[in-house]
């Protein structure tokens, strides 16, 4: 009897394997295939992807309201940095695609950057007294004025000018008076006399034009008129009308606003896309819409740890007035 009850146990424990797998296998699929099970819908934040939740609810880091997704069958992912958005989801999040072009090396180049206009420092220039004397009238007399090249700044008495263009006068009436002597030597000392007077008057500050129109005069002008040496902008005022000035006094300081410079702060990690002789095209708030082009003509060899914590690198391009 104990033997019987001994191999009746061995039987029942060495079929129940088998007897059970064909009865699982029957279960899971008579028909001996495989389907796929739909996707499943999953509950995330928009904040923190990571989170997938079955039911909805908030999200545990940010509380924000989890979002509805239909959870993508693995298969199709091709990374697990890959993500999928539908057509809203693009247009919220403002996702431009692009196809791969190959180029040559002279690819332009697109980095933001910002800095700052300035005068052109080879433009500038400061019209000054070259003798002592007091400003009677100023003809230009507000800063921002716009000048011509030779055009009449400013009227000054000079003691030092009138002297000198009563010389003038006098060389000349000697040269006059001598024109029909006999005496070569009398004429040779009028005529250097002569020379000296318009070469003082000349270092004097007074130009071709006016020294013909002084060589014109019976009797010396009180005033001397100075001109702008170039055409411009008044950026600087120094003086006002009745101020007495020394020989170098600055009375205006001229800018030419045809070209100017525009220096512009890069980051050491963008100056690889920066080269000398380069063309720039940038904007302005003043012209807002409008972009105007420039040329690279210096980049600093210095690099400014104070701008950042890589450092920026001064660029200065130059903008011509189209």
């Amino acid at each position: 009897m104990r033997d019987l009850f001994f191999h009746l146990i061995i039987l029942i424990c060495c079929g129940l394997p088998l007897f059970s797998g064909n009865a699982f296998a029957e279960q899971a699929d008579p028909a001996g295939h495989q389907h796929e099970q739909a996707p499943a819908t999953v509950w995330t934040c928009s904040m923190h992807p990571q989170i997938q939740l079955p039911e909805p609810g908030q999200c545990p880091i940010c509380f924000m309201d989890l979002i509805e997704v239909e959870k993508q069958n693995n298969e199709e992912r091709l990374s697990l940095r890959q993500i999928s958005l539908d057509s809203q989801a693009r247009k919220l999040a403002e996702i431009e695609v692009q196809p791969v072009i190959r180029g040559n090396k002279e690819t332009d180049a697109s980095i933001q950057i910002f800095g700052r206009i300035d005068y052109d420092e080879t433009r500038v220039s400061t019209i000054t007294s070259w003798v002592d004397g007091r400003i009677d009238r100023l003809l230009v007399d507000y800063t921002g004025a716009t000048v011509q090249r030779g055009q009449a700044v400013a009227q000054v008495y000079s003691p030092e000018l009138f002297t000198a263009q009563a010389e003038l006068i006098q060389a000349l009436q000697e040269v006059k008076r001598v024109g029909k002597s006999e005496n070569s030597l009398v004429k040779k000392m009028a005529g250097r006399t002569l020379a000296a007077a318009r070469e003082k008057l000349r270092l004097l500050g007074i130009g071709k034009k006016q020294l013909q129109a002084m060589e014109g005069l019976e009797q010396p002008a009180q005033h001397v008129t100075l001109t702008a040496p170039q055409a411009g902008v008044v950026i600087e005022k120094h003086v006002n009308e009745g101020v007495y000035v020394k020989t170098g006094n600055p009375v205006y300081t001229l800018a030419d606003l045809s070209q100017v410079w525009v220096i512009l702060e890069v980051y050491e990690s963008d100056l690889q896309a920066v080269s000398m002789g380069q063309k720039v095209g940038f904007t302005v708030e003043a012209y807002p819409g409008t972009e105007f082009q420039g040329k690279v003509v210096y980049i600093d060899p210095l690099v400014d740890e104070k701008t950042g914590p890589s450092g920026c690198v001064s660029m200065l391009i130059t903008a011509k007035e189209n």
